[in-house]
């Protein structure tokens, strides 16, 4: 029985995000830092560490605490088994690992690329929510602010897969006419070469 693709990419994601309860430092170092970094540049501050070694963006009147799970790795979990699964469906078994090896990195790059987007994103919404919404709504805010982010860079990551898994298999599939379309003009010739030398003298 086949196993659907959804399948495989809940059990892979869920098989990553146990790195996280081996490794929390590690994981918090790769993913926290460079995202942290990187929205700092939009905010022009520069990210600070404490002594626990938890970074913070500071600002004017406060500071963004980036915390564990606000590593976005979980998000980088789902892209990478989005993207892998992806390709090692769509590829032979000799080019499987080498794809799921180069999904990684790119899955990361998104990962950080977008982590940096809504911890700015987050910041700005939690400024014009403090306006607009009692106190104990800014944690669900926040949440939502990610989730919201998050879930739009699954769903075109997704939908390029799709396209270009539509595009495969249009190309497959006027490759296997043309290649019909050879064997019946071989076929007619060698029909064509017995008629000549039976003695016809001429081609059909």
């Amino acid at each position: 029985m086949k196993i659907n693709s959804g399948v495989w990419i809940i059990f892979v994601a869920v098989g990553l995000s146990f790195l996280e309860k081996l490794s929390p430092n590690a994981i918090y170092s790769l993913f926290a830092y460079p995202a942290a970094y990187g929205a700092s540049l939009f905010f022009g501050s520069h990210p600070v560490l404490n002594a626990d070694g938890q970074i913070f963006i500071p600002l004017t009147h406060h500071a963004i605490n980036v915390i564990l799970a606000c590593s976005g790795f979980g998000f980088f979990c789902l892209l990478s088994a989005l993207i892998a699964v992806g390709m090692f469906q769509r590829l032979d078994r000799r080019k499987r690992l080498w794809a799921v090896i180069w999904a990684m990195p790119f899955a990361y790059s998104i990962a950080i690329l977008t982590n940096g987007c809504r911890i700015v994103c987050a910041e700005r919404v939690n400024v014009i929510g403090k306006f607009l919404l009692p106190a104990n709504f800014q944690p669900a805010l926040h949440q939502g602010v990610g989730i919201i982010l998050f879930l739009t860079v699954l769903m075109a990551v997704s939908l390029i897969r799709r396209f270009s898994g539509a595009v495969e298999e249009i190309k497959t599939f006027y490759e296997l006419v043309e290649e019909n379309k050879q064997k019946e003009y071989l076929e007619d010739l060698k029909t064509a070469e017995k008629i000549y030398f039976l003695g016809f003298g001429y081609y059909s």
